[in-house]
Formats: C-alpha cells, sequence, structure tokens
C-alpha cells in the first residue's frame, strides 16, 4: 500500500476516539475560517493607512483605522486562545480513552503475543506512542489546518490583489514542495527509527530492573550498563538524525521565503508608480512574507505529524492484534459434569517444535488427576490449553461434551483457578490480593487463610489483612507468597483446581502444611496436580506420566510402581535423591 494511503488510513482509524468529542471538534473547523478571514483584512488596514494617510501625510482617520488593527488582533487572539484550549482537551480526552482502551486490549491478548513482545515496547506503545498522537491531536493538528485554510485563503487573496506580482512570487514553489516532501520521507524514516530504539531501549531497562537481584548478586552491573548504554547511543544517533532533517527543513523554507519575497520586491518595485501603490506593494509584501509563515509552521510541524504518524501505526498494529475471544454464541460454564477430555490434542508454540503429541486424558468430576514427568515434557502445557491461554493445533479439548472453544474465556478462568509455582502479588493490601475482584468478605479471607495455615504469619503483619505489599510481594518469603496464592484461590471456590507445581518453591516443613490443608479442602473439588515431588501426587486417582510431549503410562500410584516404568524410575531416582 502506498504511504499516502497508508497515512490517511491512519488517520481514518483515530475518527472512532474523535467522534465522542466531535462538537468541540466542529468548534475548531469553525473558528479556523475566521480566524484565517480576520488574518487576511487586518493588513489591509495597514495598505489604507499607507496609501491614504503616510504617503499624502494626512493625518486624518488614521486613529480609527489603529483602532480597527488593534481590535482586529485582540479578537484574533482571543479565538486562538478558544481554538487552542478546544483541541487540548481534545487530545487529553482522546489519550486518556486510547490508553484505557489499549490497556483493556493488551488485557485481552492471546498469550502468543506476550512470548514474543518484550515488556518495554508494550509499555511504549501506551505510554510515548500515545503521547505522540496526544501532541499532534491538541497542537499539530488544529495547526496544520489553520495553516492551510490561510495559505488557501493568502493565495487566492494574492491572485485578486496582483495576479502577475503572485505568480512572480510562486514561481519558486514547485521547488519548495518538492524539497519539503523530499525531506519529508526521510523524517518519516527517522521516526520509525525512534521509536523501535526507544521501544528497544524502554525493553532494556524493564529487563534489567526486573533481574536487577540476579544482576548484583552475580557482580554483573557494569554489563548491564554498558548494554544499557550502547542502546541508549543508538537512540542518541537517530535522534541527531531527526534534528539534522528538522534543521534542513526549516532552513530550506527560509531560503524559499527569501527568495520568493525577493522576486516579489523587485517586480513589485519595478512596477511602483505603473499602476501599483506603495501601499498595496507592502500589502502584498505582507500577504507573501504571512503566506511562508505557515509553509514553515507546517515544514515544523511534519515533525509531530510524522511521529505521531509512526506511533499510529504501531498503535493500532498492537490493537490489530487478535485476541482470544469465545465462539459467537458463548454457553454458560459448566460445573464439570462429565469432566473433561482431551482428544487427540498436539500443539506447538508458534512456529515452534510440537510440544504435546495426540494427547488423550479425561479429569472425572471429583477426581484429583496427576501429570508427571521430566521437564520439558509438556505438563504445563496442558493447565495452559484447559484454561484457553493457548489453543490446540489439533484435536479438541471437550467439557462436559462441549467444545472447549464455545466456551468464554474469562467466564472460564474465573471458574477454574491455577495456583503457578512463582506466584504474582500485587503492590497493594494482601485483602486485596486475596479478594482481586470478588465480592468477598474478611470473614471469607480469613477463613481461607487458617485453611492453608496462613493465620500465625499474618497476624504478626502491622495490619494483618490490610497489610501493603510491596511490588510482587517482595516482603513476604517464598513460602509465605505460595500460601497466599493458595488462600486467594481457596476464598474464590473454583470448579476446577489446578495447581502447577505450586509446592516446590517451599520447605518441607511449609509444604507439609500446604499438603495437609489442601488434602482437606479437595475431597469434593476436581484437581488437576502438576507435580515434580512425586510424594506429593501418590494420593490422587490417576496419574498420567508424560515423555517427550506423550502421554507414555497412566494409572494409580501403585499400578504405575507394578508397571517398572517411567513413573517407577522416577520414585526411585528420588528416593535415592
Amino acid at each position: 500500500m502506498a504511504r499516502g494511503r497508508t497515512d490517511w488510513r491512519l488517520l481514518r482509524r483515530m475518527l472512532p476516539f474523535l467522534k465522542p468529542h466531535r462538537w468541540l471538534v466542529v468548534l475548531g473547523f469553525l473558528l479556523a475560517p475566521v480566524m484565517s478571514g480576520l488574518a487576511v483584512i487586518r493588513p489591509v488596514f495597514l495598505q489604507r493607512a499607507i496609501d491614504n494617510n503616510l504617503v499624502p501625510e494626512v493625518t486624518e482617520g488614521l486613529f480609527e483605522l489603529t483602532l480597527l488593527f488593534g481590535g482586529f488582533l485582540v479578537i484574533e487572539s482571543l479565538l486562538r486562545v478558544v481554538l487552542m484550549y478546544s483541541f487540548q482537551l481534545v487530545g487529553a480526552r482522546v489519550m486518556k480513552a486510547l490508553r484505557v482502551g489499549l490497556f483493556a486490549h493488551v488485557l485481552k491478548l492471546r498469550s502468543e503475543y506476550f512470548d514474543r513482545t518484550p515488556v518495554g515496547r508494550t509499555l511504549t506503545r501506551i505510554t510515548s506512542d500515545v503521547e505522540a498522537l496526544n501532541e499532534f491531536l491538541s497542537s499539530g493538528f488544529v495547526t496544520i489546518f489553520s495553516d492551510l485554510l490561510l495559505m488557501l485563503a493568502l493565495t487566492v487573496t494574492m491572485l485578486v490583489l496582483h495576479w502577475q506580482l503572485a505568480l512572480v512570487s510562486f514561481s519558486v514553489l514547485p521547488i519548495c514542495f518538492w524539497g519539503v516532501g523530499w525531506l519529508r520521507k526521510r523524517l518519516r524514516k527517522v521516526f520509525l527509527l525512534m521509536q523501535r530504539q526507544t521501544s528497544r531501549l524502554n525493553s532494556r531497562l524493564a529487563e534489567s530492573l526486573g533481574g536487577m537481584a540476579i544482576l548484583q548478586s552475580l557482580g554483573c552491573e557494569d554489563w548491564a550498563a554498558q548494554g544499557f548504554q550502547r542502546q541508549n547511543a543508538r537512540l542518541r544517533k537517530a535522534h541527531i538524525l531527526s534534528v539534522r532533517f528538522s534543521s534542513m527543513l526549516s532552513a530550506f523554507v527560509q531560503v524559499m521565503a527569501t527568495l520568493s519575497i525577493a522576486c516579489g520586491l523587485v517586480y513589485g518595485g519595478m512596477g511602483v508608480g505603473k499602476g501599483l501603490s506603495v501601499g498595496v506593494l507592502v500589502l502584498f509584501l505582507r500577504y507573501l512574507q504571512r503566506f511562508f509563515g505557515p509553509v514553515e509552521d507546517l515544514a515544523n510541524k511534519f515533525s509531530i505529524l510524522q511521529r505521531a504518524l509512526a506511533s499510529a501505526e504501531r498503535i493500532f498494529k498492537l490493537l490489530d492484534d487478535p485476541r482470544l475471544e469465545a465462539a459467537p454464541k458463548p454457553r454458560p460454564i459448566p460445573e464439570l459434569g462429565s469432566g473433561i477430555r482431551f482428544e487427540g490434542v498436539s500443539f506447538a508454540y508458534g512456529d515452534g517444535p510440537t510440544v504435546l503429541e495426540d494427547i488423550e486424558l479425561a479429569i472425572r468430576p471429583g477426581e484429583k488427576v496427576a501429570l508427571v514427568g521430566p521437564t520439558g515434557a509438556g505438563k504445563s502445557t496442558v493447565a495452559k490449553l484447559i484454561t484457553r491461554l493457548y489453543e490446540p493445533t489439533r484435536g479438541q479439548i471437550t467439557v462436559d461434551g462441549q467444545p472447549l472453544q464455545d466456551l468464554p474465556p474469562r467466564s472460564l478462568r474465573r471458574a477454574w483457578s491455577v495456583v503457578p509455582q512463582d506466584p504474582f502479588l500485587f503492590s497493594r493490601t494482601v485483602a486485596e490480593n486475596l479478594r482481586l475482584d470478588r465480592p468477598l468478605s474478611e470473614a471469607d479471607l480469613e477463613r481461607a487463610c487458617d485453611l492453608v495455615g496462613a493465620t500465625d504469619w499474618l497476624a504478626e503483619l502491622p495490619l494483618g489483612l490490610q497489610t501493603e505489599l510491596g511490588e510482587r510481594g517482595a516482603n513476604l518469603s517464598a513460602g509465605e507468597r505460595q500460601l497466599l496464592a493458595f488462600a486467594r484461590v481457596l476464598a474464590h471456590d473454583p470448579h476446577l483446581l489446578i495447581l502447577d507445581e505450586a509446592t516446590a518453591s517451599v520447605d518441607s516443613q511449609t509444604e507439609e502444611r500446604l499438603q495437609r490443608a489442601v488434602q482437606s479442602v479437595l475431597q469434593d473439588r476436581t484437581a488437576l496436580v502438576i507435580a515434580h515431588r512425586l510424594a506429593t501426587i501418590q494420593s490422587c486417582d490417576r496419574i498420567y506420566v508424560f515423555n517427550h510431549g506423550r502421554v507414555v503410562e497412566s494409572g494409580s500410584h501403585f499400578e504405575l510402581l507394578a508397571e517398572e516404568g517411567l513413573y517407577a524410575r522416577l520414585c526411585r531416582l528420588q528416593l535415592l535423591d
């Protein structure tokens, strides 16, 4: 698609965000012609003063002309204030709506997006890119429209005033517009480069801050600083390049304006006294000077426009990224009347190798089913498929006979809960981390904490459930974070509980306490348990043994031991440990 068509397509896609504020936009479009008219009329008073007062040395009427000139100037200034305020307000409101819409979209993106996209890149979309669009809408957009309108009004006025003089003065415009177009294309590429380098810098910064404990513990601060410095140098080079082209653009327009005024001055000077008055020549030169003001302003605003178009392209690319949606007519979440079945399910992450191959397994209501096997065998991928973080590449998963893809993902995930190996806690109170958006009372939260044995150490916190946690629960130990993760899912009372290596990061004493609490809670609950520690899953109703993405064994703990297969070997290895 041609670049011009792409630019218009991007601008058209902004219309839905402008629609709620259309009356403010209409006000701006109505004020702009009035201001252009005032800008054309105001210099006429100067021409009248020269021809009727200054040249013939007549003072009568000069004071009135001066008052009219000042009055028009005040009106134009007031209208400009209203115009700029209207569009600043539009820009602020659109920026808010766009950021909210982007974040809401990110919350519903497929997991594949987060697998391939650094965090810093997404942060750049929601912050810097949206800010660039706001700059264009609040100042660049209104300026570009007003300047184009003023240039049109001045062109028509100068042609009417003295068309021969206008044609001579405009003889440099083809060169001017060609040069501006050539530099504009370079600026667009440079701004795209700047946005990419900014995104990479943000990604490097987010990655370093997230891994700060590792960097400091291994003494790698200098290595991280050097990497950041290299990326920052790339961004600096791109920025210097943009400044270079912007300066060239501004200087080029100024040279063209000087040449145009010089042509008009020479031709007009020869015509003074031959049907061309001094006042008309001054008026024309004033119009010509005013004409190149918007041209230079537009040249400067091209920077804002190109940055905004580059940002819009990246923002709408993010908005076009597919979300995980339910079927057109989603069915309600069943309560596992006949259970969950995997029927010939295969899966691969993107274009990578197959992770799961022809998986057949069943989770019946009230059962505790375990998945075991070596690291990388595909166990955790099963949990991701059940919760529709990913979709099977082949085969299907059914819930009570219904295809899983017919169930709305959000409702599904609220009905089924997962306890991961590394639980995530937010920098809010303990109660908010347990409750999230569920309408749970403090009594419900205290009951869940008591079931997992977290009551004693919660009582030692300064404000109990109202204690503010650090980022990712930094002021808690790994075991305490895991206990809160258990308490959270138990408070939510899910239909299906998935434990994905949920006790791998706690000590033996904490694990024993967790197992006692979990066993009592899971008596009447369906559960899928993924574990490396085989002692934690011996009481499960059925165990599936995974190896290289396939189910190689299934049965109870004692049945699998009797088979003397992979499960038995894994048990012996752990006993030796």
